[in-house]
């Protein structure tokens, strides 16, 4: 029998604080292996408390009442406000199941989104991630470059 899982906006400050010790190993790992120095695991749970941010998880305990918790995906989207297109960035997604969830939850998370304001979801990734999203309807829209100020031109 496989584990019952469900999605979670942890969408209040007490969610987010009780589910964080799960959470936070699964962005750690995300963060460390994608980004490159432009935000640590705290900065993305500050946003979320500023409601600059949201996480959603995948979890075994929706109620906070499961003997074991177990939360086996975690997603973190931005709010980006353009001028003219009100957008959702990706920060991290860090865990296991995403093929599944895209599956499941895909249709939901985008109905959340545009009821939330936004008209676009997007991703600043690596090439790796870059073929996943691109075969869950994705489009490279930039090229994205990096001039570093205090590596200069050394």
């Amino acid at each position: 029998m496989t584990e019952h899982l469900e999605p979670l906006l942890l969408g209040t400050p007490q969610l987010l604080e009780s589910y964080w010790p799960q959470v936070e190993p699964l962005f750690e790992k995300c963060v460390r292996r994608a980004s490159h120095g432009e935000y640590a695991v705290q900065d993305i749970k500050s946003l979320a408390f500023a409601g600059r941010a949201f996480v959603f998880i995948l979890t075994n305990d929706k109620h906070g009442s499961a003997v074991e918790r177990r939360v086996t995906l975690a997603l973190a989207l931005e709010v980006v406000n353009y001028p003219r297109l009100p957008a959702l960035n990706i920060l991290a997604v860090g865990g296991s199941g995403l093929r599944m969830a895209y599956a499941k939850y895909w249709g939901m998370l985008r109905g959340w989104a545009y009821m939330s304001g936004a008209r676009a979801i997007e991703g600043w990734v690596g090439p790796g991630m870059k073929r996943t999203t691109e075969s869950m309807g994705f489009k490279s829209v930039y090229t994205h470059m990096r001039y570093d100020l205090e590596q200069g031109d050394a």
